[in-house]
């Protein structure tokens, strides 16, 4: 069987080489397992700065390392989504193997684009942008798991930031590939630093590979990340501490930066067990739902300016289905989440459950003591009647059903709208 060229190997995507020029003599940047050469790419009149991305190897590429990079870069132009980088192409020259062509993201990675954006917007802004570049990387990252690509190195530096702002997914399944031909890279080559994003499960065995659920705790590892300006494990100065520390089943340690809804989030990713983990669909609910929140606090803006997008909308409608069928009450992300959107789209809210949710704590309410702690009841009916007050073909109750939950509201908060409970009480 005769052996693979690079000229086989770039079969499997587009070559550039003959519309690729200037590039750098030398790497601009290096990664923990490549080089990036700067270039620009000229098609049909056009030219646009191009990064080329070539992976270190020792020595020769042996034949089963190329057509396991040859798979890899096929499944990578299979890639089509807003939130990946896309593959333009291969380069022929710089080494052995082809070099990657992409775009050039001048914003670099999410941890720089973050820095430079914190000079000229307030705290809250800030944490609203990073909010919405982490549901975009889920996006991206639910899109490839939809496709069952595991991405397998997920952290900020692969996170990258397009011209136009948007994350960007890269790298994925290219760790894989370094991992199993590990022997192949120069000893100044590592996967140092990646330990601190990796499931504990990764290190139970030789040969281990990363899945779905190995991706999910690095996920939580990324949030940490990008909300805190610190990597996982910031308590531990090298990475023998970081894999003592997995061994122990211990969790990256919380920054102070990093709310409370998002730490919850974070634990969920990182269950040491892995079936435990939230699928990532699952994962990118809740997070629209935290920066849906977030982004309604925004300091600055107008009351009236934010406006939820279509796929918060309909994540929120999820959990409130999910909620209304299981009888159970919203928790504080949900609430907070139902409360933003009835304060900037009101006449957009439909009954999506909620009318079930609201019966549920009329009956629930009848059945309390006021001597324990109605609080969650309290805020969920208060939220549901609020959102419901705006249709007119809402569910009334008499005075009497409503008044247990009017006690509790008082117990609670230590008032009563008249107003509120009057408008589910029967039409004259």
């Amino acid at each position: 069987m005769s052996s693979l060229t690079a000229e086989d190997i770039a079969f499997a995507a587009a070559d550039l080489t003959s519309h690729v020029y200037n590039v750098s003599q030398r790497p601009v940047r290096h990664g923990g397992l490549s080089d990036i050469y700067s270039g620009y790419c000229a098609i049909n009149g056009r030219r646009a700065m191009v990064a080329l991305k070539v992976h270190r190897i020792a020595g020769p590429a042996t034949e089963k390392i190329k057509r396991r990079i040859t798979r890899e870069i096929s499944v990578w132009k299979s890639v089509d989504h807003p939130f990946t980088q896309p593959l333009l192409g291969l380069y022929l020259g710089i080494v052995e193997l082809p070099a990657m062509v992409s775009p050039w993201c001048n914003n670099g990675d999410i941890n720089a684009y973050l820095r430079s954006r914190s000079q000229d917007i307030t705290e809250q802004k800030l944490e609203s942008l990073s909010l919405t570049l982490l549901v975009e990387v889920l996006c991206g990252l639910d899109y490839l798991h939809n496709r069952n690509i595991v991405h397998a190195d997920i952290k900020g530096a692969n996170v990258l930031i397009s011209d136009e702002g948007t994350a960007r997914l890269s790298d994925f399944g290219f760790s894989s590939v370094v991992a199993e031909y590990s022997s192949m890279l120069p000893h100044e080559t590592s996967v140092k630093g990646t330990f601190r994003w990796m499931a504990p499960e990764l290190f139970a065995e030789d040969g281990a590979r990363h899945t779905t659920e190995s991706d999910t705790w690095a996920t939580g590892c990324l949030f940490l990340e990008v909300l805190s300006g610190q990597p996982p494990y910031h308590t531990k100065s090298s990475d023998l501490g970081v894999i003592i520390a997995i061994s122990k089943n211990e969790l990256p340690t919380r920054h102070p930066q990093v709310p409370e809804s998002v730490w919850r989030v974070v634990k969920a990713c990182c269950a040491v067990q892995a079936t435990e983990r939230p699928a990532i669909q699952h994962v990118l609910q809740r997070m629209r739902l935290i920066r849906m929140v977030s982004s309604s606090k925004a300091e600055g803006e107008p009351s009236d300016s934010y406006k939820p997008d279509e796929e918060d909308m309909d994540a929120l409608v999820v959990s409130l289905n999910c909620r209304s069928v299981a009888k159970e009450f919203l928790d504080g992300d949900e609430i907070q989440a139902l409360d933003a959107a009835v304060a900037a789209i009101p006449a957009r809210i439909e009954d999506t459950g909620l009318s079930l949710i609201l019966r549920h704590c009329i009956e629930d309410a009848a059945k309390r003591d006021q001597l324990g702690d109605n609080t969650v009841l309290v805020r969920t009916a208060m939220s549901a009647m609020i959102a419901l007050q705006h249709h007119v073909d809402r569910e009334r109750y008499t005075a009497q059903e409503l008044r247990p939950l009017q006690n509790l509201l008082r117990q609670v908060y230590h008032v009563r709208p008249k107003w509120l409970f009057e408008a589910f009480l029967p039409t004259p």
